[in-house]
């Protein structure tokens, strides 16, 4: 029978060392702005909290499980559009008019972290946040929903739950501060909350009655809409997924389209002006992942997207839906470059090396053998880095 190891005699140069800790500075707007350029930051205590209360991306949800501390690197877009969202959180509008911001590209370019350093940042800001990280979620047929004949749409309350809870979660303090300025009635019976409350006391009254949260939904989303105090961010993933045939199903088994439902519906009369969004706007990110949900032509057209080649063939043959271009009118679509910088690269090579993550011998050409192999773009680089680790 061997006899036990003596690890005290065991020669430390056969081992590697204990991972150290990365010791990364906050994603706040102090750093952010003064780092360069490639430079990776932690994500604050915030944005982590959303993160848990709201949920991650498709795309994101497995990388950031890698570190404890998941983190984000500065790169030219991120400037670009956190420069953006500082100036629309000055703006102020009296009437109701277009709010939404798109962020498009090709597959893997970094749209979804660029939403999540947004979130972040406007955490760090005092914005209040609503975010939505995967749209699909809400029209896969994954959650109980009913037929409203007041409002002509159907209904999502465990979905209208989950965003009202996590409305709570992450911007209690805030919420705290807003009165309501008008009655609002909810419930079977007809109650009535008072003008004067606070708005989180409203929220939690949603939360103890599954079947009042649409309604309380609304109501919290439409007062947060009229308020001038805090600039609101409604962030939304997988954005083409608002406009797309559901899973969903009527009475007559024919496929729902997702504007009809809830909870889409009301990001989308946001987002193109047709309710009041005083202070602040509608970010929005398509995802191609879901290749049966893709983005319609109208969609693609009003934010500058590129069409399919299909599409783009068909040219003013190609199929224009009403509600489509209804739900269009007014956005603004935001280009994220195809290639990450290579000085953005080397930050997230650098951390990875720092973190001791990689299983091979880190090296200049190994770095630009990987570089190289994903031709620059950011999810197939990360996605080389972890093929490392198989």
């Amino acid at each position: 029978m061997p006899s036990p190891i003596d690890y005290r005699n065991v020669n430390e140069n056969h081992f590697d060392a204990k991972p150290k800790p990365l010791d990364l500075l906050d994603f706040e707007p102090q750093n952010v702005f003064t780092a360069q350029i490639g430079e990776p930051l932690a994500y604050a205590e915030r944005a982590r909290k959303a993160f848990n209360a709201f949920g991650l991306p498709s795309s994101n949800k497995w990388s950031h499980k890698v570190f404890a501390s998941p983190f984000s690197v500065v790169r030219d877009a991120t400037v670009q559009l956190l420069t953006e969202l500082n100036v629309r959180s000055e703006q102020v509008r009296s009437e109701p008019e277009p709010t939404g911001l798109i962020l498009h590209g090709t597959s893997g370019c970094g749209k979804s972290t660029l939403l999540m350093q947004a979130l972040g940042h406007c955490l760090e800001n005092g914005w209040i946040v609503l975010y939505i990280p995967r749209s699909i979620d809400v029209i896969n047929s994954s959650s109980p929903y009913h037929y409203e004949a007041r409002t002509k749409l159907f209904n999502q309350p465990v979905i209208s739950r989950a965003l009202i809870q996590g409305l709570l979660e992450v911007n209690r303090e805030a919420l705290e501060k807003i009165k309501v300025d008008q009655d609002i009635v909810y419930g079977h019976q007809g109650q009535t909350f008072k003008a004067g409350g606070e708005l989180s006391r409203l929220v939690v009254i949603g939360l103890e009655d599954d079947m009042d949260t649409v309604v309380i939904l609304d109501a919290v989303m439409d007062q947060l809409g009229r308020q001038t105090e805090f600039p609101v961010l409604i962030a939304v993933d997988d954005y083409q997924c608002l406009y797309v045939e559901s899973v969903y199903r009527d009475p007559q088994f024919f496929p729902i389209r997702a504007y009809h439902l809830s909870v889409p519906r009301m990001v989308l009369e946001f987002a193109i002006g047709q309710r009041q969004l005083s202070r602040g706007l509608v970010l929005g990110a398509l995802g191609p992942l879901h290749t049966n949900h893709i983005a319609p032509v109208p969609l693609r057209e009003a934010i500058g997207a590129e069409l399919s080649w299909k599409d783009a063939a068909a040219g003013p043959y190609a199929e224009r839906h009403k509600a489509h271009v209804h739900f269009s009118q007014g956005l603004k679509g935001f280009p994220v470059p195809a290639q990450v910088g290579v000085e953005a690269a080397l930050g997230w090579y650098k951390t990875y090396v720092d973190g001791l993550v990689l299983h091979t011998r880190a090296s200049d050409d190994f770095f630009l053998a990987k570089y190289t192999e994903a031709s620059g773009n950011a999810r197939e680089f990360n996605r080389a880095l972890l093929d490392t680790m198989q």
